[in-house]
C-alpha cells in the first residue's frame, strides 16, 4: 500500500506560491497564540512549502478529530455508487426498532442527506460516546429542534448514525471498508489508526490518526473530483455534490460563528474553496480554481480565530509561477515544542531514587471518566475507555537524567527522561495504544520533580509534578491547552441537553470547578 510523498516544488515560487508571506503567516499565528503543529501548501500537485513544530512531521500521525466525518461522507459515496443506499434513503428504515407506535412526521422526512448536511433536526447530546449500546436509542428519542432539512445545527450524532448505517450496510468496519476503497488507492503506507467504541464501530468524528501527507492526498484527491494520480478514486459526481453548498448558516462549536456546509466539509474564504475542520483548529483547505490546498494541524480551541489567521494570508501566496525564488533553507520555520530543563538536585534525588511512590486514586475524577492518567486529557476524555490511575512510580537518576516507571492499570511503562533540555523520544502503552512520545524532567524547586509527556499521537501534553516532604508525596498534573476545550464542551453539554432534567445547577457547579478537580492533589506515600 505504500507509496512515494507528495513531490516538493524546487522553491515556492516554482509553482506560484509567494514565500514573502511565509513569515508574516508565522507572525499571525504567533501573535494570537496558536500552537501549530505543521503546515503544508500544496499547489499544482506539489509541496511549495512544509514546516513542523519538532517532533511533528509530515509523516508523524496525530488525532486529528472531527476530520473523521470527512471519511465517513467518502464512504457514504462509496455505497451510494455501490447501491447499497442513497441520499434519499430513509434514516428510520435502518433502525425499525426505534420507530414509535405513533407515526412521528419528522422521523419518516430524516434522509441520509440530512445527517451529511447536519440539517436532521435532532439535538441529541454528545454524552453517551462511550456507551455504544445507548447511543442509538439516545439519538432517536433526543428533542427536535425542527424539520429535517431545514433546522442547521451542527451536531455530532449524526456522524455517529451513519457510520452505525455503514457497519450495518457494508458488514466491515469503516477501516476494513476505506482500505481497498480510499487509503490503497491514495497510497498509505497503512490504514489509519481509527479508535472504535464498544461494538467495534469507528469513532466517526473522534479518535482518528493521520499524518499531515494524509491529509494532504485527502484534500488533493477531493479537490480533483475524486482523483489521484489520474485515477478515478471517489464517484466524481459525488465528489462534486459532496463540495457544492447543501446548508447554509451551520454553526462552529461555539455558534459565533456560521458558514455554508456541503457533505461534512464547509465552504471557505477563497472563491469556489471548501474545507474539512475540526476540534483544536485541524484544517484542510481546498481551492480547485486555484489549485491550491492548504493543511494545517494545531492545538488551539478558537478554531475561527485560526481559520481567519489562514484566509488572512492564503490569497496573498497566490502568484503567477515563477523561474526563480527563495531557496528552501531560506524559507521560515516553526520552532520546535519547549522542553523542560533545570540543575540537579543530588540531594534529593539520592533520597527518592529506587523508592515505590504509592497513591490514593481520586474518586470524583474517576466517576468523571478522565482518571489521573498519563495520557493528556484529550486522549481520553470522549469515546474510547483509555487511561488509568497512575500508581507505583519509581525514579532512577544518573547522569544521562531520570528513570521514570509507573502502572496504570494493567500496563508498566517506564521511559527515560531528558534534564538538560534536550528532545528525548521515548514509547509507552496505555490501554493496549502504543503511543511515541517525548519526555523530560526537571526540579521546579527542590522539593518538587516535574515531569513533561507529550505523546506525538496526541494535540498536546501532560505534565505531573511530585511535591516530596519526608515519607510523603502529593502529585498534581495539568493538561497543557486542553483543559478549556474540555469544561467548554462539558458545559454546552450541561447547558443544552440536561436543563429540562432540573440538573444544570448541580453539573454547572462542577463544571465550573472542573479545572481545580482535575489538578487536585492526590497524595502518596514513600515505600
Amino acid at each position: 500500500m505504500a507509496g512515494k510523498n507528495i513531490p516538493n516544488a524546487d522553491f515556492p515560487e516554482q509553482v506560484g506560491i509567494n514565500s514573502r508571506e511565509f513569515q508574516a503567516l508565522l507572525n499571525d499565528f504567533e501573535f494570537n497564540k496558536i500552537e501549530v503543529h505543521s503546515l503544508m501548501i500544496l499547489r499544482y500537485g506539489k509541496v511549495a512549502w512544509e514546516t513542523h513544530m519538532a517532533p511533528y512531521g509530515r509523516d508523524v500521525r496525530q488525532c486529528v478529530f472531527s476530520m473523521g466525518k470527512v471519511l465517513v461522507a467518502i464512504a457514504i459515496g462509496f455505497a451510494i455508487e455501490e447501491n447499497l443506499l442513497s441520499l434519499d434513503s430513509k434514516v428510520i428504515d435502518f433502525f425499525p426498532e426505534f420507530r414509535p407506535p405513533k407515526r412521528d412526521k419528522y422521523l419518516e422526512r430524516m434522509r441520509i442527506r440530512h445527517l451529511l448536511t447536519m440539517t436532521s433536526g435532532k439535538k441529541a447530546a454528545p454524552i453517551s460516546l462511550r456507551n455504544a449500546e445507548v447511543r442509538l436509542k439516545n439519538f432517536f428519542s433526543s428533542k427536535w429542534i425542527g424539520e429535517p432539512g431545514k433546522t442547521p445545527d451542527y451536531n455530532a450524532e449524526n456522524i455517529c448514525v451513519l457510520c452505525d448505517i455503514l457497519k450495518q450496510i457494508t458488514g466491515e468496519t469503516l477501516t476494513e471498508y476505506l482500505t481497498p476503497r480510499l487509503y490503497e488507492p491514495l497510497e498509505f503506507d497503512s490504514a489509519p489508526i481509527w479508535e472504535k467504541d464498544s461494538t467495534g464501530i469507528e469513532g466517526g468524528y473522534w479518535g482518528l490518526y493521520l499524518t499531515p501527507e494524509e491529509l494532504a492526498r485527502i484534500s488533493l484527491c477531493l479537490m480533483n473530483k475524486g482523483v489521484y494520480k489520474n485515477k478515478q478514486v471517489i464517484p466524481a459526481e459525488y465528489v462534486t455534490e459532496m463540495t457544492t453548498i447543501q446548508a447554509r448558516d451551520i454553526p462552529f462549536n461555539n455558534k459565533n460563528t456560521c458558514t455554508d456546509f456541503g457533505f461534512m466539509v464547509r465552504a471557505g474564504n477563497l472563491r469556489h474553496s471548501f474545507m474539512a475542520d475540526a476540534s483544536f483548529s485541524q484544517y484542510a483547505v481546498m481551492a480547485g480554481d486555484y489549485d491550491v490546498a492548504f493543511i494545517c494541524t494545531c492545538s488551539h480551541l478558537a478554531v475561527e480565530k485560526t481559520r481567519d489567521c489562514i484566509f488572512r494570508h492564503l490569497h496573498r501566496m497566490l502568484i503567477d509561477c515563477k523561474d526563480v525564488g527563495a531557496e528552501a533553507n531560506n524559507l521560515p520555520s516553526l520552532k520546535s515544542v519547549p522542553i523542560i530543563c533545570s540543575e540537579r538536585n543530588e540531594e534529593m534525588e539520592k533520597a527518592v531514587k529506587g523508592k515505590v511512590l504509592q497513591f490514593r486514586s481520586n474518586i470524583l475524577l474517576n466517576a468523571l471518566g478522565v482518571p489521573y492518567s498519563m495520557l493528556p486529557l484529550t486522549s481520553i476524555y470522549l469515546i474510547t475507555e483509555k487511561g488509568d490511575n497512575i500508581n507505583n512510580i519509581v525514579l532512577d537518576f544518573t547522569k544521562q537524567g531520570c528513570t521514570f516507571s509507573w502502572d496504570e492499570g494493567t500496563d508498566h511503562n517506564m521511559i527515560k527522561c531528558s534534564m538538560d533540555g534536550t528532545m528525548k523520544y521515548d514509547d509507552m502503552t496505555i490501554s493496549g495504544m502504543d503511543y511515541k512520545i517525548i519526555c523530560a524532567a526537571a526540579w521546579k524547586d527542590e522539593k518538587t520533580l516535574e515531569i513533561q509527556v507529550r505523546p506525538l499521537e496526541s494535540i498536546n501534553e501532560k505534565r505531573l509534578y511530585l511535591e516530596f516532604n519526608n515519607k510523603t508525596v502529593v502529585m498534581t498534573s495539568e493538561n497543557v491547552s486542553a483543559t478549556d476545550a474540555i469544561i467548554d464542551t462539558l458545559g454546552k453539554i450541561a447547558e443544552e441537553h440536561l436543563e429540562s432534567e432540573g440538573v444544570t445547577g448541580p453539573l454547572s457547579s462542577l463544571i465550573n470547578n472542573f479545572p481545580y478537580i482535575l489538578s487536585s492533589p492526590i497524595k502518596g506515600k514513600i515505600n
